[in-house]
């Protein structure tokens, strides 16, 4: 951001001993107008930084509590791979599994198989999965999609901010979400065997279904 800054000088002839000459140059004015422009230009820069810092901190990792057992999911506004939006609104009435995750993290990549695997044990009873990339660009966290060739709705964008909300830090995490839009349920870490889930699948399915109750794996 800039301007141009016109700083040219006047003058006056004068005749001194009958031959013409120049004047010093008129520079009051023209220092004062040159400093006020500077002065307007550290303003805007100082702004700009500012608002800078203002983004960056509200998109930072941040230590937090995690939001309990009953504790309604927060409001979020997440961008998707596919160009989508994706809101709490828009998952309501449905079992839902969030799964954060990022590029960089091994245990994410690992997890992977087994997250996959729930969402297709409880299709029947109307499961649903979002991958919710936090900690990392966005260039990585597509790139996390297209390695594991993912089908379901990833958040490639805004998800650091509702990571922050839930109280999220942990990569990956796993939260269960019923049907109201009600956390019920977390698991942090690497999900080693589908069996680790079995608690927090139950919590959110509805009952009597199934596929509610998830062997081993």
């Amino acid at each position: 951001m800039g301007e141009w800054i016109n700083t040219t000088m006047t003058t006056q002839t004068t005749t001194i001993n009958g031959k013409e000459g120049l004047d010093a140059p008129a520079g009051e004015d023209v220092k004062v107008d040159f400093s006020r422009k500077v002065n307007r230009l550290i303003l805007l820069a100082a702004a700009a930084v500012l608002l800078n810092a203002v983004y960056d901190y509200s998109a930072r990792p941040v230590e937090a509590k995690l939001l309990d057992h009953g504790d309604p999911l927060p409001e979020f506004n997440l961008s998707l791979l596919n160009g989508g939006q994706a809101s709490r609104q828009g998952f309501m009435g449905k079992p839902m599994l969030y799964y954060f995750y990022a590029n960089w993290c091994p245990c994410s990549h690992e997890s992977v198989a087994n997250i996959r695997k729930a969402v297709e044990e409880g299709k029947a009873a109307g499961l649903n999965v979002m991958f919710v990339g936090i900690q990392d660009s966005q260039e990585n966290l597509e790139k996390f999609a297209r390695t594991h060739k993912l089908q379901f709705p990833v958040a490639v964008e805004g998800g650091q901010m509702f990571a922050n909300r839930v109280g999220i830090s942990i990569t990956p995490t796993t939260v269960f979400v019923d049907r109201d839009g009600v956390i019920q349920s977390f698991f942090v870490g690497k999900v080693e065997r589908l069996g680790q889930m079995e608690d927090g699948l139950k919590s959110i399915m509805p009952q009597g279904q199934p596929d509610a109750s998830l062997p081993p794996a």
